[in-house]
C-alpha cells in the first residue's frame, strides 16, 4: 500500500507477488486470505495498467470467493467491479458491462441503492454503455448515479457535484447542449461552495460551462467562463502548467468563431502549443489539437500555405 501510494508500482507488484506465494504456502488454494492476495495482485497490475495480467488474478479470486459460504457480499461486488473495471480499461465495453451488472445485486445488498458506493458503480456503468454507443442506457444511469448521490450526501456534495459534471459532459457530446450548460451550472455553483471561487475545481466547472455556451453558439458567453477558467488556472497550477495550456484552444475558438478575432485566437493557439511542447508528458491528442487549430485560424485569415 505504501509503495502504491508513492507511485512505485514495480515494488508494489513485488510485494504483491510475494504476499501471494507466502499466503498460499500457509493456507492452500481454496482461502479467503488467498483470494484477498489474487485481488490485490490484480491491483497491483491494473496501477500498472496490465489489464491483461490483472483479469487471470480478478478472476482467481472470484472462483474462491463463489465457492466460500462465508465469502462477505461485497468482496464478491469489488471483484466483479474491478473485473468490468480492467475489461473498461481494455477498452472491451460489452465485457465491462457485463461484469459491473454482475457486482450490481451484491452492492445494492450491502450498501442500499441510494449509497456512495451504488453511485460510483451506477457511473462505471454509465461509462461503459456510453462508450458501447447505447445512449439512452448511458444517461439513464448516468441519473442513476446523480440521484443516488443526491440522497446519499446532499445536493451540497462535490461528489453530486461531479455526478453534475459527468451528465453535463454525456449530454454535451449528445450535442444537447442546454441540458450540459445546466448540469455544469449546478456544478459550479456546489464547487464554489464547497471549494471557493479560486479553485481548480470551480476552474474545471467554468472551463466546461464555457463549451456548453460555445455549443449552443453563445461565443461571447463562453468567452467569459473560458476566460475566468485560464486565468484561474494560471493562479493555481502556473502559466506554464498542462491545465493553463489546455484552457488555451476554447479560448481561441470564442475568439475565431465568436468575437471574430483571428489575430487573438492564433495568438491563444500558439501560446497553447509553446506550453504542451514544453511538457515531456503532454497527451499527443492536445497538441494535434492545437497544431489543427493554427492551421484552421491560417485558413480563416486565406493564409493556405500556412
Amino acid at each position: 500500500t505504501v509503495y502504491a501510494r508513492s507511485g512505485s508500482y514495480d515494488k508494489t507488484l513485488e510485494c504483491e507477488k510475494t504476499a501471494l506465494e507466502i499466503m498460499r504456502a500457509v493456507k492452500g488454494e481454496n482461502d479467503l486470505e488467498v483470494a484477498k492476495c489474487w485481488y490485490e495482485l490484480g491491483g497491483a497490475y491494473f496501477n500498472k495498467k496490465d489489464y491483461d495480467s490483472e483479469i487471470p488474478c480478478l478472476e482467481k479470486a472470484l472462483a474462491i470467493q463463489l465457492n466460500l459460504k462465508e465469502t462477505a457480499p461485497s468482496d464478491i461486488a469489488d471483484t466483479y467491479h474491478q473485473l468490468g473495471r480492467a475489461y473498461y480499461g481494455k477498452c472491451v465495453f460489452n465485457k465491462a458491462i457485463i461484469y459491473y451488472e454482475k457486482a450490481l445485486p451484491f452492492r445494492i445488498k450491502v450498501s442500499g441503492e441510494n449509497s456512495e458506493d451504488a453511485a460510483s458503480l451506477f457511473t462505471d456503468i454509465a461509462a461503459a454503455y456510453a462508450y458501447n454507443i447505447d445512449n439512452r442506457r448511458a444517461e439513464e444511469w448516468y441519473v442513476k448515479a446523480l440521484n443516488a448521490r443526491l440522497k446519499a450526501q446532499g445536493a451540497s456534495s462535490p461528489d453530486a457535484a461531479l455526478c453534475y459534471t459527468q451528465l453535463g459532459a454525456f449530454y454535451g457530446i449528445m450535442s444537447r447542449h442546454n441540458e450540459a450548460a445546466q448540469c455544469h451550472e449546478k456544478a459550479l455553483a456546489i464547487r464554489i461552495a464547497a471549494f471557493g471561487e479560486k479553485s481548480i475545481e470551480a476552474a474545471e466547472s467554468n472551463a466546461k460551462l464555457g463549451d456548453a455556451y460555445a455549443g449552443l453558439g453563445q461565443h461571447s458567453r463562453a468567452f467569459e467562463y473560458h476566460r475566468r477558467a485560464l486565468e484561474l488556472c494560471i493562479a493555481l497550477e502556473g502559466e506554464s502548467s498542462s491545465a493553463a495550456a489546455k484552457c488555451y484552444g476554447p479560448l481561441a475558438f470564442d475568439y475565431l468563431y465568436g468575437l471574430k478575432d483571428n489575430k487573438k485566437a492564433l495568438e491563444c493557439f500558439q501560446k497553447g502549443l509553446e506550453i504542451l511542447q514544453r511538457i515531456p508528458d503532454a497527451e499527443p491528442a492536445d497538441i494535434v489539437g492545437m497544431n489543427h487549430g493554427i492551421g484552421l485560424v491560417y485558413q480563416f485569415m486565406g493564409d493556405r500555405d500556412r
